[in-house]
């Protein structure tokens, strides 16, 4: 089920919707029966793509409002709106929709199998890997693996006595490695600094 939900005080007019909020602010918005075929459209071709056929029907939500005291378009029958008084009996409301589509587009709703269930599933709710930027992993490597020269090493261990550490070099001589070092251990706990410290020693030397 699609379900397309529109807030505050709907009103259709000239086939131009606008809704207007609690504090009464006036905004234009998109014809939410055409926001919900178009989601169901594009559902429906990922379900054939993977050879399944579920029922896909389409709802309109107004929770802020009853739609007998609003003049809908005639493409849009009460039938398949849900509003302020539907959430009393919603499950009941949601059933009926269902019955009330499949009857006008002659569509006989079936018992999914266990596989196509899982396929639907999948669709929905599909597993998504992170994988690291290329870029990003590189340098995470080369941060790694990277060796101190006696000059870095001396400036790193000035900042367990200095607070204020001054240094100098020319182009390509590792200030910038010695910077992102400090950054990320001065974001740490004095604890887990200590801790860090001696770990990145054990690693860069």
């Amino acid at each position: 089920m699609i379900l397309e939900v529109k807030g505050g005080i709907i009103s259709p007019i000239n086939n131009e919707w606008s809704s207007v909020s609690g504090n009464n602010i006036k905004r234009y918005i998109q014809d939410p029966e055409k926001q919900a075929n178009s989601a169901k459209y594009n559902l429906m071709t990922r379900f054939r793509r993977s050879g399944v056929s579920p029922y896909v029907t389409t709802v309109v939500c107004f929770p802020d409002f009853i739609t007998e005291d609003c003049s809908l378009p005639l493409s849009m029958p009460k039938e398949i709106i849900l509003d302020m008084t539907s959430f009393q009996k919603v499950e009941e409301e949601i059933i009926n929709i269902f019955r009330f589509r499949a009857g006008k587009e002659g569509f006989i709703i079936k018992k999914l199998t266990d596989s196509e269930y899982n396929k639907v599933l999948y669709i929905l709710n599909p597993k998504v890997d992170i994988k690291m930027p290329l870029l990003r992993l590189n340098n995470k490597l080369n941060m790694k693996f990277m060796r101190l020269n006696d000059e870095q090493n001396l400036c790193f261990e000035q900042l367990d006595e200095n607070k204020f550490i001054s240094v100098k070099g020319h182009a390509n001589t590792g200030k910038t490695v010695l910077v992102i070092l400090i950054v990320d251990i001065e974001s740490l706990t004095r604890k887990q600094a200590t801790s860090f410290k001696k770990e990145i020693k054990e690693k860069l030397l």
